[in-house]
């Protein structure tokens, strides 16, 4: 089977190789398993919109970016469209048989695709619930046009699949379709190992809680920053680890000075993906404050490391949290509540394999491709019957 990825600007980059890491992950399961997936990228350094210029890295087609084509009269658009058709079919012999968009902004190119290559496409809509909830009640546009004609539209939360019953023309194709986690990537460490690291890293005799996340609002560092104030007056001995960049580091970092909080939290920037698993095994527990998330896939790391997550009500937590069982979330954003929250969880003995399998059983790789590929060849089967 021929997949087409349409994740244009959603892709990881050289320079910034976490981003919308999941739909790397995707492609390259479905590759070691025999299907032919490709991804069409995008960059703002490619010139010329009309011209056949595409080029090709391992996986990747890498197209001109889109940022603007609304702009342009409507033939030039089309212009646009046929123009990496053609390049896509009579330079490098490309024939999808189905295409999967990821994010809302690819159905457009998504839908164009799917109607010269005769073949059916599906849209994913990672976008966290903030920006869903606002496209539902927006004037039609080319975006949600191209949504609405997909084959299907899958998200990565159950809770949003109600929204999405809004749109009463969806409700016949929705799916909820959870994201891909790497299971072989996570792993509980032994007591050696962790008792290894934790020296190294200087917390052999603290607690330790960990949060991967990029650094921006919706992320809620600053309601674990405040917590943290609270809370360290209970564990003398305690370490918060932010792993991630992003836009708000400065006044986070500003937050944690005048909470006079400098000894407790390390910012330990932008980590690789390969080293993830190192930190993981120092860590304690796994706080997620996030406000607004699609799916929320570190936290699912944390639990394949054995690690308990402490989360807040973000709609994609929801799905993942099982309150008292791997973990516990909140509706507060309060941050003496998610201060107990988090020493009741410290202070709670927990089966770390249990919280391991239970991961697997419900994210693991197994369980999505087997899902997805079954997704695909309905559509498939579906599209050629009707045509």
């Amino acid at each position: 089977m021929n997949v087409l990825h349409v994740a244009a600007g959603k892709y990881p980059t050289e320079d910034n190789p976490i981003s919308c890491i999941f739909v790397k992950k995707l492609v390259e399961m479905q590759r070691s398993r025999g299907l032919d997936s490709r991804v069409l990228d995008a960059a703002e350094y490619m010139l010329a919109y009309f011209s056949h210029d595409v080029q090709v890295r391992e996986e990747k087609l890498i197209i001109r970016s889109q940022k603007g084509l609304g702009k342009l009269p409507s033939f030039l658009q089309e212009r646009y469209f046929e123009s990496v058709f053609s390049t896509l079919h009579n330079r490098y012999s490309l024939r999808p048989d189905i295409i999967h968009c990821h994010f809302s902004n690819n159905a457009p190119l998504g839908k164009e695709l799917s109607s010269r290559f005769d073949c059916p496409y599906l849209v994913t809509l990672h976008e966290n619930h903030w920006w869903f909830e606002d496209l539902i009640v927006k004037d039609p546009n080319k975006c949600k046009e191209a949504i609405v004609a997909s084959d299907m539209v899958t998200r990565p939360n159950s809770i949003d699949i109600i929204d999405l019953y809004r749109w009463e023309i969806l409700s016949k194709k929705i799916m909820h379709l959870q994201n891909y986690v790497d299971e072989k990537s996570f792993r509980i460490p032994s007591a050696s190992e962790r008792a290894e690291r934790r020296s190294e890293m200087g917390v052999s005799d603290k607690k330790v809680i960990i949060n991967i996340a990029s650094l921006h609002k919706k992320k809620g560092h600053e309601l674990l920053i405040n917590s943290t104030a609270i809370l360290k007056k209970q564990i003398p001995e305690l370490e918060i680890w932010i792993v991630g960049e992003g836009p708000e580091e400065k006044s986070l970092r500003q937050l944690s000075s005048n909470l006079r909080l400098q000894e407790r939290i390390r910012f330990l920037g932008r980590i690789d993906n390969s080293k993830i698993q190192s930190y993981l095994s120092c860590g304690d527990l796994f706080a997620f404050p996030s406000i607004a998330e699609s799916f929320g896939i570190s936290q699912v790391e944390g639990m394949l490391a054995g690690l308990p997550v402490v989360a807040t009500r973000n709609f994609g937590s929801e799905d993942i949290v099982l309150n008292g069982h791997n973990g516990f979330i909140i509706s507060s954003r309060d941050p003496k509540e998610y201060a107990d929250c988090l020493l009741e969880a410290l202070t709670k003995t927990w089966d770390q394999y249990s919280i391991r399998q239970s991961a697997v059983e419900r994210f693991g790789s197994d369980i999505v491709y087997d899902k997805l590929l079954k997704l695909y060849e309905s559509l498939i089967k579906n599209h050629y019957r009707d045509t």
